[in-house]
């Protein structure tokens, strides 16, 4: 469960529109995940933007991850299908994504 902290810094950080930068994908893919599944709406915008910025398969993963918070479940799952069929990580990897 996410604390009442955490969701006013994610709140504060969704209204701030956070700078994302290619070059720092584990602190975007922490911020981007924690925001699409507290708020999926903002969430998504936040992927798209990353996506845009060049974050590859963890942005893909985190709109995936936003677009099934809004209960789209068929682009949901295309978008995290693309990644599983495409990636070339390893086997575990791509399996925990679907």
């Amino acid at each position: 469960m996410i604390s009442a902290v955490l969701m006013i810094a994610l709140a504060v950080a969704v209204a701030a529109e956070p700078d994302l930068k290619p070059e720092e994908g584990p602190a975007n893919y922490g911020l981007c995940l924690e925001t699409a599944r507290a708020y999926p709406t903002q969430g998504l915008a936040l992927a798209e933007r990353w996506i845009g910025l060049g974050g590859g398969e963890p942005a893909h993963h985190c709109k995936g991850v936003a677009l099934f918070g809004l209960h789209k479940y068929a682009d949901a799952g295309r978008e995290l299908e693309i990644i599983g069929v495409n990636s070339k990580r390893s086997g575990e990897i791509r399996a925990s994504l679907l």
